[in-house]
């Protein structure tokens, strides 16, 4: 039952870090994205419909690792979206 709510839990850290990432840089397709996607989803599935077929469950432990992992990601992402985003208008770019 625990590995059930991590699952679903870490779904939605993984969802609220994808719009904050695009409302930062209005793109989809970033490293988080492409790093955090595919493991949230077979977390979920794995979790939800896998165990009943006889696959280990992911844990707890593995959650909060790979969560510490892209944690690291998504910062050094947005650090580097704020070094290099421009944030004059494009009416400034004609004065």
């Amino acid at each position: 039952m625990i590995d059930k709510l991590t699952s679903l839990m870490f779904f939605g850290v993984v969802l609220i870090l994808t719009l904050i990432e695009f409302r930062r840089v209005n793109n989809w397709i970033t490293p988080f994205t492409l790093t955090a996607w595919p493991f949230a989803i077979i977390s979920i599935t794995v979790n939800l419909l896998l165990v009943k077929m006889g696959f280990y469950s992911v844990t707890l432990l593995v959650h909060l690792f790979v969560l510490a992992n892209l944690i690291i990601i998504w910062l050094i992402g947005f650090l580097i979206s704020y070094i290099y985003h421009d944030d004059r208008s494009s009416r400034q770019n004609y004065d």
